[in-house]
């Protein structure tokens, strides 16, 4: 089934993103059927209520449990590729505004660098991210998976939202505000305000000196968190006092 949904507009931030937004009862992937579809223009999103081979960062699985929401969908930002860990964050951004309006303690909410939302420190969300190039090297397409654990997380690790809430959730309702975060902040993105949206970021995320490990592709680093550069990459700052700049790495809060 294809819905069409459109956002209240404002003089500051016309939207003009129009989501056609596509149901499954049960996919392998909705990021593999959003790639794959000759429809993958930007506002296309897929959304399935059970995934058998749903995956997140690293090819790592990720738990679908029934009344989850899990979804893809497309932009077509057209900027240069260096500006995808911008792009990266904000989208984090964008889901942790959304949720704050669906659990009782807000404040319990937090970002963890690149893009993943904490809730009393444990994941509730989890974003992959992918791209395609065009012949110029510029971003032609950002591929966007998300999952949120509404109703259930798994028993190993991660947190659900109803956990934090007095309310009945619907996955619907909390794709429509994501949606619309995404829609609100991607705006301002692509009219100049990277700055303001990464400052607005950090005033949610780990603070300055927060003792963190990472893991690049090869090794393990400790250190404190240094805060960003303006491309959005982490600033590392290593015991011996060198700061080394993070583009791609799993973290742990210490």
């Amino acid at each position: 089934m294809l819905d069409r949904v459109s956002f209240i507009k404002s003089e500051r931030y016309p939207l003009n993103i129009e989501w056609n937004i596509e149901r499954f009862e049960e996919v392998a992937s909705t990021q593999d059927i959003l790639k794959n579809s000759s429809a993958n223009s930007e506002g296309h999103v897929i959304v399935a209520d059970r995934q058998t081979q749903g995956r997140g960062r690293y090819a790592r699985q990720w738990f679908d449990g029934e009344g989850n929401l899990m979804f893809s969908f497309a932009l077509e930002p057209r900027c240069e590729a260096r500006f995808i860990g911008q792009l990266s964050l904000i989208i984090g951004l964008a889901v942790h505004n959304a949720l704050q309006g669906f659990i009782d303690t807000p404040e319990k909410l937090m970002l963890k660098w690149p893009n993943d939302v904490l809730l009393e420190g444990e994941k509730c969300c989890g974003i992959l991210i992918e791209s395609s190039l065009s012949s110029s090297g510029l971003i032609d397409k950002l591929f966007v998976g998300i999952g949120i654990n509404v109703l259930q997380a798994p028993d190993d690790m991660g947190v659900s939202l109803s956990r934090y809430s007095s309310s009945s959730l619907m996955p619907s309702d909390v794709l429509h505000a994501v949606l619309g975060q995404v829609e609100s902040l991607y705006t301002r993105f692509q009219n100049g305000e990277a700055e303001v949206l990464l400052h607005e970021w950090s005033a949610y995320a780990h603070e300055i000196g927060q003792p963190i490990e990472v893991k690049p592709h090869e090794g393990v680093l400790k250190g404190r968190y240094d805060g960003l550069d303006e491309l959005g990459n982490l600033y590392l700052r290593l015991e011996d006092e060198s700061r080394k700049t993070i583009s791609a790495a799993d973290i742990f809060l210490l």
